[in-house]
């Protein structure tokens, strides 16, 4: 190979350590691909893209579903630590491939929108364990990064209304609540937990306007409860 080729496929194996590195899938594009291609796995190295074979995908697929199942129980049996711990690794394990190109430098836009709905599923599973343990900034995060892909990702609406709500964000946590109502279906159980949850932070935004605060007093007290609730002293 060329020195060009080479230096090319030494910053493509440096710059992309989270991804299966095929060298003689890069060899292949390089040398037998033309300048559209060539161009394309140059980008994939300045912006640190896996360039990969679709079965690596399905392979990861596959290890974080593995993942995401073993949550699955670890939150069915309270060890919400466990379960943040397991969607976390089914997470990291997909993300990498969300912007993957084949060999073609082509993008693999079907298997992209598997992996985003995937981990947005991962995404939404691990706000609801962060909710367990009292971490409704972290459950927020997620929550907001499930609905930035799908506006309409009804359990991350609910589980974001939840963080908002523990999070003293009354207001907010009832619009959300509203727009939730008004597209699921009548009786359903999402719809009851949704209802349910309008009711309380409705009761809460009218008894905080029209709660009169006493007077302070001489002795001093210290919060021990900051906004940031998963804080250094839970290990997740």
């Amino acid at each position: 190979q060329s020195p060009h080729t080479i230096q090319l496929l030494l910053a493509c194996f440096i710059c992309s350590p989270v991804v299966q590195f095929s060298p003689s899938l890069a060899i292949s594009t390089l040398e037998t691909g033309g300048p559209t291609q060539m161009a394309s796995f140059q980008s994939c190295v300045k912006t640190n893209i896996p360039l990969l074979d679709s079965s690596l995908i399905e392979t990861r697929i596959k290890q974080s579903e593995a993942d995401n199942d073993a949550a699955n129980v670890a939150f069915q049996q309270s060890n919400f630590d466990e379960a943040v711990s397991r969607y976390t690794a089914a997470i990291e394990n997909l993300s990498p491939l969300l912007n993957a190109f084949d060999s073609n430098g082509e993008s693999l836009l079907h298997s992209t929108a598997q992996v985003e709905a995937l981990v947005s599923k991962y995404h939404s599973n691990r706000a609801a364990a962060y909710l367990r343990v009292g971490c409704q900034t972290e459950a927020l995060r997620d929550c907001d990064l499930v609905l930035l892909s799908n506006p309409v990702h009804d359990k991350a609406l609910l589980r974001r209304c939840l963080a908002l709500e523990g999070l003293g964000r009354l207001q907010e946590a009832l619009d959300d609540s509203k727009t939730l109502l008004s597209r699921l279906e009548y009786g359903s159980a999402l719809y009851s937990r949704a209802l349910e949850l309008k009711r309380r932070v409705a009761d809460l935004l009218h008894t905080s306007a029209t709660h009169v605060p006493e007077p302070p007093t001489d002795e001093t007290t210290t919060s021990e409860n900051p906004s940031h609730l998963c804080n250094a002293a839970q290990t997740l």
